[in-house]
């Protein structure tokens, strides 16, 4: 997999190009708006942040260059001798998004048994009788309104590229510290959300009350 083609940017493209290019697939693919095909839009997600995080980054670029077309995107060869700017390369990592993990949207569960307990009077048991009772069961299930997006107009945030997280780097002495922590601008959601779901409110999903009549023999329950 080559990154820059799978950006669809040349081996010489600036940051500010890599930026814009990563910022229209990520929109494209995003799987919150590509609730069909939720599957392939996740994989191809991860594979276009993956791209990004390591074209966006001076020093990952250069290894990466140099591993896979022998020099760097300068033209310049990266190796033991070679001494990347580290001070400008973390004052310009400082408060950038990075993607780690991202928020999926809900998805419908795979159908499980229930397990149910109720009650039965002890005098029922002795009629000989049929038993008649009723049951209420309560599932969160996708909202069918909005399929689990949460509404129409959905953003991505800018601030997280729709991961929810963002990560900010440090350097100390001799140390890199890295600081990993929820979105603020979009609460760790990763998007914005223009007009909000009527039936779920965003969240995607809305509470299923079903009832049930059930009968049992008197031989079932002894």
């Amino acid at each position: 997999m080559n990154y820059y083609d799978l950006l669809g940017v040349d081996k010489a493209a600036s940051k500010e190009e890599l930026k814009k290019a990563f910022r229209k697939l990520s929109r494209e693919h995003h799987p919150d708006l590509n609730p069909e095909d939720t599957a392939a839009s996740e994989e191809k997600f991860k594979e276009i942040n993956e791209a990004y995080s390591v074209l966006s980054d001076s020093t990952k670029r250069q290894e990466y260059d140099l591993r896979h077309h022998g020099q760097s995107s300068s033209g310049m060869p990266f190796g033991p001798g070679a001494h990347p700017d580290f001070g400008s390369l973390f004052e310009e990592m400082f408060g950038r998004a990075h993607m780690r993990q991202r928020q999926q949207p809900p998805t419908a569960a795979e159908p499980k048994d229930k397990h149910i307990n109720f009650q039965l009077p002890l005098s029922k048991l002795n009629t000989g009788k049929p038993i008649v009772t009723h049951v209420r069961i309560q599932d969160e299930i996708v909202c069918g309104s909005c399929r689990g997006v949460g509404g129409e107009n959905v953003q991505i945030c800018e601030t997280c590229n729709g991961v929810g997280q963002v990560q900010q780097m440090r350097r100390g002495h001799n140390i890199v510290m890295t600081n990993t922590h929820p979105c603020s601008p979009c609460s760790a959601t990763g998007r914005f959300i223009e007009s909000p779901c009527s039936e779920c409110n965003t969240v995607g999903t809305v509470l299923d009350v079903k009832r049930y009549r059930i009968t049992l023999n008197c031989e079932e329950v002894k």
